[in-house]
């Protein structure tokens, strides 16, 4: 595998050490933010990774966990009016077991963890890493993430913890997958 910087080269072992190699090179990504959609979007088809379009059928039950304002969940999945937390559970679900996905990214919630924040607001986002994880090994793709936020804390430790390779924008995303 040819990296054309020293960075790629640390992006690549971080993906090839410990995720699933993918069947192909179909990507789908999936963020609360539409920038990080389209910014995601030009990175992968830059480097020839192609974003296959959700299924009709895929598409119905993405929409399905989303507002009626939301926008077309078709790839990117761009999650913004979701609804709920649950529901951006069950959109990464629909979208791992499409067999025309081979990979994912996807930007995470990594939670606010400190003294101002209860501490029953921070049990839910640490089931939802780990579930996350369950969902993983279930469907056995590659997942890298990316964060804007600080990246630290007790949900990012659990991806850690797990192999997820974690990066900060989403051309580094693309560039690991």
């Amino acid at each position: 595998i040819r990296c054309h910087n020293f960075m790629e080269m640390f992006y690549m072992a971080d993906a090839l050490c410990y995720q699933p190699l993918p069947a192909g090179n179909r990507v789908a990504i999936i963020s609360p933010g539409g920038g990080f959609c389209v910014t995601g979007t030009e990175a992968c088809t830059r480097i020839g990774l192609d974003l296959p379009k959700m299924s009709p059928e895929a598409e119905t039950e993405l929409r399905s966990q989303m507002d009626e304002h939301a926008p077309p969940p078709v790839n990117p999945v761009d999650c913004i009016a979701r609804k709920g937390r649950d529901a951006y559970m069950n959109i990464l679900e629909i979208v791992l077991k499409q067999d025309y996905i081979d990979a994912i990214i996807m930007t995470p919630s990594l939670g606010r963890f400190d003294r101002v924040v209860a501490p029953k607001s921070m049990v839910p986002q640490i089931q939802f890493a780990g579930d996350l994880i369950e969902l993983l090994k279930k469907y056995n793709k590659p997942m890298v993430m990316a964060s804007e936020a600080e990246m630290s804390g007790p949900v990012y430790e659990i991806y850690k913890g797990n192999h997820i390779p974690f990066f900060d924008n989403p051309t580094d995303c693309a560039k690991a997958l």
